[in-house]
């Protein structure tokens, strides 16, 4: 049985958590990434993209509340880039950014629901927030120092309905299935945010302006991505990095790969659901395309 039938507990360990503080800090932040800012509750976070001036994704973020102030979630490795560019955005608003020692602990699956949360948390300082990182997850925010703590309580809760720890590679075959993408390892600063198939989860075509919009509604009203990134079925062997060919094209690459099947970024005329393509070990044949 797989673990998304019942309950998974995992953190992100290349994940840092940024403190958006100052009177501005909610409305700037919502003029800098691609999603809206109103949707944010104490209850449900808010993902969304940054972007370069050309359209092109800088970093991912997950915003969230706690405490009524506001925070976000992103790399750890794309925070200095992250940092340089928002800064210099931060003309005449009351805003400062401040790297924080909290960590994020995510549950997902089908039966993650049954986990009492105020039981297993008792005692520890947490906030609790919906998330879109898989499916319907949720996300435990805690400081560092109740982190393991907080973590081993909640494996123990979710190995007693029949799940517990998930590893990367249980995390990314669920991705894989569920066709969620990852940042820097499916999409990354050479990537429009529709041809990770992130339009309708992370960019709002309702919301003011941010950097990089006109390329985006520009790419949505009027033209068409030339790549899309698609679930793949593949042979034994496969390996992310691998060139994907139609015939004698390369036409696309392996971004992530589980047993059996992956997700790669392909030419979008080879995207259609049931195309060939050959990896280095044999075919790999498009299910569908992400988004």
């Amino acid at each position: 049985m797989s673990w998304l039938e019942t309950a998974g507990v995992r953190t992100e360990a290349s994940e840092i958590i940024v403190a958006v503080e100052g009177d501005d800090a909610r409305t700037w932040l919502n003029g800098q990434i691609t999603n809206d800012l109103k949707r944010l509750s104490p209850e449900r976070s808010v993902y969304g993209l940054v972007l370069t001036t050309k359209g092109r994704v800088l970093a991912d973020v997950i915003a969230f509340e706690r405490s009524g102030a506001t925070f976000f979630a992103t790399s750890r490795d794309v925070w200095p880039a992250l940092h340089e560019q928002l800064e210099k955005y931060i003309i005449m608003e009351d805003v400062a950014l401040r790297e924080t020692t909290l960590r994020a602990i995510t549950i997902a699956g089908a039966r993650a629901g049954e986990i009492d949360l105020a039981a297993a948390l008792a005692g520890i300082d947490a906030t609790i927030i919906a998330t879109s990182r898989l499916g319907v997850s949720r996300d435990v925010i805690v400081e560092a120092a109740d982190h393991e703590r907080a973590l081993s309580r909640l494996i123990e809760s979710a190995a007693a309905i029949g799940g517990g720890a998930i590893d990367d590679a249980a995390w990314d075959g669920a991705r894989i299935e569920s066709g969620v993408p990852r940042f820097a390892v499916d999409f990354g600063d050479k990537t429009y945010p529709q041809e990770a198939g992130l339009k309708d989860r992370a960019v709002s075509f309702e919301k003011g302006c941010y950097l990089g919009q006109e390329v985006v509604c520009m790419l949505e009203n009027r033209g068409q991505v030339s790549r899309s990134l698609v679930r793949v079925t593949l042979p034994d062997g496969a390996r992310a990095g691998q060139a994907l060919r139609h015939g004698e094209e390369n036409v696309g690459e392996l971004t992530t790969v589980a047993p059996g099947h992956g997700l790669a970024m392909v030419k979008r005329a080879h995207a259609q659901p049931g195309t060939s393509l050959q990896s280095g070990q044999g075919a790999a044949v498009v299910v569908g395309v992400v988004g």
